[in-house]
């Protein structure tokens, strides 16, 4: 295959998710009480954020950053 062909199979470039910010992001898993997370979507969705946006938000702000 000359490289002038069509890539196929494999990544892509500019593929897959991009970087939100300045720095990449991470998944992770919190227990919170039913309520409090109900509270929480409802303020993100009040507020027109996303529930994760809202909780980095919220802990920026507990963390002094």
């Amino acid at each position: 295959m000359g490289s002038n062909e069509k890539q196929r199979g494999g990544a892509r470039e500019g593929a897959g998710r991009h970087i939100k910010g300045d720095h990449p992001r991470i998944t992770t898993t919190l227990m919170v009480d039913g309520v409090l997370k109900q509270n929480a979507q409802a303020e993100a969705k009040r507020r027109g954020i996303s529930f994760s946006d809202l909780v980095d938000a919220a802990l920026r702000r507990e963390l002094g950053e």
